[in-house]
């Protein structure tokens, strides 16, 4: 290879797909030989002499049968093993959670723990979506009013200073669970303001010039606002009424 071709595999930037793909496309692109097979196998059955016997212990723990145990390692190390992005990484059950499935299995029953796991999963992918977004947007938003309009700009330490402070005043001085589901609440009603924004400023050729949303894009983000503001409706009449 010469120097140009090794200046331009350094400067080559992995895409998404490439930084999220799990690792098992990876290795199979790689490729797969028998002897890689014969140590993941020596692996799994190292790890299932641990995993299998404290996953039935898990399972009579939260008051099921021992075989739900086996299904949940089974179906779970198999889910782990095939998105994980890791080439070594190790999946099975955690002690910890007896506590957790136990009192989840006692009131809502085994369809229960089933659904709390699902509806944890779908808020986790949530969360972090929107912590990503709500990052970048206001890294962006910071950066373009300081710089561009203001002027001036201000340190990244003293603004991160600035935006962390109210944010450790309230967890000092409320309960930590309410004054999250009060900023929930307040987000989650101040939200509809900038997205109409959004929708009416991007929709604009004027100011949008070439970059103006399409048709799609622009009925997607409308319908996500109408949606966003009836479920506020929804909310602020369960609160009158409660």
């Amino acid at each position: 290879m010469n120097i140009a071709g090794q200046r331009m595999h350094r400067a080559h930037r992995p895409t998404f797909a490439e930084l999220y793909a799990p690792k098992l496309i990876t290795v199979l692109r790689e490729g797969y030989h028998f002897a890689d097979f014969r140590a993941d196998v020596v692996s799994g059955l190292t790890v299932a002499i641990v995993a299998l016997p404290l996953s039935m212990a898990i399972a009579i723990a939260s008051g099921v049968t021992p075989d739900r145990g086996l299904y949940t390692a089974v179906i779970g190390g198999f889910i782990v093993s095939l998105l994980g992005g890791s080439r070594f990484q190790i999946g099975g059950p955690a002690g910890a959670f007896i506590v957790v499935v136990a009192l989840t299995a006692e009131r809502q029953g085994v369809d229960g723990v089933i659904l709390a796991t699902a509806m944890a999963g779908v808020f986790l992918i949530a969360l972090m979506a929107s912590g990503i977004s709500s990052s970048v947007v206001g890294t962006m938003a910071g950066q373009v009013i300081m710089q561009g309009f203001v002027g001036f700009s201000i340190p990244v330490s003293v603004r991160r200073l600035i935006t962390m402070v109210p944010a450790f005043i309230v967890a000092l001085s409320f309960n930590t669970m309410t004054a999250m589901i009060l900023s929930q609440v307040v987000l989650s009603l101040v939200l509809p303001l900038p997205m109409v924004a959004l929708v009416v400023l991007s929709s604009r050729k004027s100011v949008m010039g070439d970059f103006v949303t399409g048709n799609r894009t622009a009925f997607a983000a409308i319908a996500a606002t109408v949606l966003i503001m009836l479920l506020n409706a929804v909310l602020i009449r369960q609160l009158l009424v409660s």
